[in-house]
């Protein structure tokens, strides 16, 4: 079994979008997308405090990827992750097993944390 690199995996991904010969997707039919989180709206008080227990919880002592609070705080944990505010990543190409809070995460407490505190 061959290793690839994850530089060289988004090459080839890279090169294999630019192809013009692509094949047509072979999906079901039916409506296709993300399905809505329900109930968080980061314009409520409640949504950014669920938030902020998620990266807290990072700040202050870490959790694993596949931990009872990751489990359970999964869709909080994506919305953080993909808004930057956590993170697995150690390096270049390194990848942990707990999530971080990233200095983005950490400026978005402060700002929660100012928003709350009436200032």
């Amino acid at each position: 079994m061959s290793v690839i690199s994850l530089e060289e995996a988004r090459k080839k991904l890279e090169n294999s979008s630019a192809s013009e010969s692509q094949s047509l997707p072979n999906m079901p039919s039916g409506v296709l997308g993300q399905t809505p989180i329900d109930g968080l709206d980061f314009n409520t008080i409640d949504s950014l405090q669920k938030i902020y227990k998620v990266l807290h919880r990072a700040w202050e002592q870490g959790f694993t990827t596949k931990s009872k609070f990751a489990r359970d705080q999964a869709n909080l944990i994506a919305i953080a992750a993909g808004e930057g505010f956590i993170t697995t990543r150690l390096g270049e190409e390194v990848w942990g097993n707990n999530w971080l809070l990233t200095d983005a995460g950490a400026d978005f407490m402060v700002e929660i944390e100012y928003a709350f505190s009436g200032c």
